[in-house]
C-alpha cells in the first residue's frame, strides 16, 4: 500500500484511505469519510491530523509532535504501543472534539507531555509514565482548556523514575 507522507498545505480526504503508513511532518491532513481509515503505522512529528473520520492505527505510532482534532475517533488497537514522545510543553495536542481510545499501551517517556483540549481520552488498555520529567513530578496529561477528559476503564501505571507522575486534567 505504500506511504502517505504529508508536510505542508492541507488536504481533505473525503474517501477512506487504504491501508497506507502515515508520516506527518507538518500542514493537515483531514479525513472526512463515513468509513473508518487503518494505518499500518504512524509517525508523527508535526502537522494535524483530524477531520471527521474514525482513523485505527494498527501498527507501530510515535507521536513526537502534532495535533489530532477533529469529531472523529482515532483508535489504539489492544496489542498496538502509542510513544509519545513530545519535547516540552504541548509539543502534542489532542484538541478540536477529537476522541483517542486507547485500548492497548499510550506510553510516555521522562518528561513528555499530551496537551488535551476539547478531546477525550478513553483509557481501556494502559496508560504508562515511564520515567520522571523536569523537576520533582511528571505531567503525563495535561488539560490546557475546558472540555479536556480522561476516562479510564483500564490500568494507569508508572514504571520508572521516583518523583510523581500527574494527570492534570
Amino acid at each position: 500500500p505504500g506511504t502517505l507522507s504529508v508536510s505542508g498545505a492541507v488536504l481533505h480526504v473525503p474517501f477512506p484511505v487504504s491501508q497506507p503508513a502515515l508520516v506527518m511532518t507538518g500542514g493537515e491532513l483531514d479525513l472526512d469519510t463515513a468509513s473508518p481509515t487503518s494505518l499500518t503505522s504512524l509517525a508523527m512529528s508535526g502537522g494535524t491530523l483530524g477531520g471527521a473520520g474514525d482513523v485505527t492505527v494498527t501498527g507501530s505510532w510515535t507521536w513526537s509532535g502534532g495535533e489530532l482534532s477533529g469529531s472523529g475517533t482515532t483508535t489504539i488497537p489492544s496489542g498496538v504501543t502509542v510513544t509519545v514522545t513530545s519535547a516540552g510543553a504541548c509539543g502534542a495536542v489532542l484538541d478540536g472534539g477529537r476522541t483517542l481510545v486507547n485500548n492497548g499501551r499510550l506510553a510516555f517517556p521522562d518528561g513528555t507531555i499530551l496537551c488535551v483540549g476539547n478531546a477525550l481520552i478513553r483509557n481501556a488498555g494502559t496508560l504508562t509514565a515511564q520515567g520522571d520529567g523536569p523537576g520533582p513530578w511528571s505531567t503525563v496529561v495535561y488539560a490546557y482548556a475546558t472540555g479536556g477528559q480522561l476516562v479510564n476503564t483500564g490500568r494507569i501505571e508508572k514504571t520508572g523514575g521516583s518523583g510523581t507522575a500527574a494527570i492534570g486534567i
